[in-house]
């Protein structure tokens, strides 16, 4: 049974779900950053790339070691600095 205090939409199953298609801007590469005194906790980190290059080469250094505490999560396209689809690498 639906709950009737939230909204929601109904469209005919049978037809594809409507879709927004949106053109990246740009790129983010996100990672996560432990903390210093408790391993267990940590922060994500978002760092916006105009270009996938610049992008993949920031993926690298987070990939190869160069930044002890932190570990890389991935690439994405982004639109406004803001993560768009899937993962990308």
């Amino acid at each position: 049974m639906p709950d009737t205090n939230q909204p929601y939409v109904l469209w005919n199953t049978s037809q594809p779900a409507p879709v927004a298609v949106t053109k990246a801007d740009g790129f983010v590469v996100v990672s996560w950053w432990r903390d210093r005194d408790d391993y267990r906790k940590g922060e994500f980190y978002y760092e916006h790339c105009a270009t996938q290059g610049e992008a993949i080469q920031k993926f690298n250094e987070y990939e190869q070691g160069e930044h002890p505490r932190a570990r890389e999560i991935g690439v994405f396209a982004s639109q406004g600095g803001m993560p768009i689809g899937g993962r990308i690498l």
